[in-house]
């Protein structure tokens, strides 16, 4: 498919026009100066209408782009040093799991502690559900966990596990939303299924017949 069956009607139209008079014997230049005042002033003010909308239509991609990255390197491959490079210096980042982190060292520090206690752990986004990416947001799915055998671990809003090496596992579920600006995340919150994930780690008990 050729540019002009790519663009608006009117603006492929005037690039048709552009096109024809190029083909002429005549220099394109020439013929082009003696065009209406009113063709170029249409043609610069439809050309910046598209510029500004394949702006607008760029920015949900950078965006979904960012939060891929960012969530492969920090939350499945546990890199903390790319909070450094794709969050803002003032980042919040809140999970009912773990509560509410502000800025770049509380964002490193959480990942490091849940990987010392649970080196295995690691989550990734799930598939099929795509990233959904609007104006500054976007909302991912994700899966997993990991094995509780390294030391104690108390950062969990109900109970603790005070004994290392429990050798108790997790998985489980979760939606986050993030909001960007400027091609950096300054927000990070989600919801996780934190019954499920402290009924595997023996912290709660579920009623009988009830499957999460």
């Amino acid at each position: 498919m050729g540019l002009s069956e790519r663009l608006p009607i009117r603006l492929s139209h005037n690039i048709k026009q552009v096109r024809l008079i190029a083909r002429r014997k005549q220099p394109a230049t020439t013929q082009l100066y003696h065009l209406p005042l009113s063709f170029h002033r249409n043609l610069d003010r439809q050309l910046y209408q598209l510029g500004a909308e394949m702006e607008a239509l760029s920015v949900p991609e950078l965006n979904r782009q960012v939060v891929t990255r960012y969530f492969q390197e920090f939350w499945t491959n546990g890199n903390a040093d790319i909070v450094d490079e794709l969050c803002d210096d003032n980042v919040t980042i809140f999970y009912p799991m773990h509560g509410r982190m502000v800025g770049k060292t509380a964002a490193k520090e959480v990942i490091a502690r849940f990987k010392q206690s649970f080196p295995d752990v690691s989550f990734r986004l799930l598939s099929p559900f795509p990233l959904i990416a609007e104006s500054d947001y976007v909302v991912a799915r994700w899966f997993g966990g990991g094995k509780h055998t390294g030391p104690a671990f108390y950062e969990l809003p109900v109970g603790s596990l005070p004994t290392p090496n429990t050798g108790k596992e997790m998985r489980f579920s979760g939606t986050t939303i993030y909001r960007l600006q400027n091609g950096k995340i300054i927000e990070e919150t989600g919801e996780e299924s934190g019954l499920v994930a402290l009924q595997q780690l023996g912290l709660i008990k579920m009623n009988d017949g009830f499957a999460p």
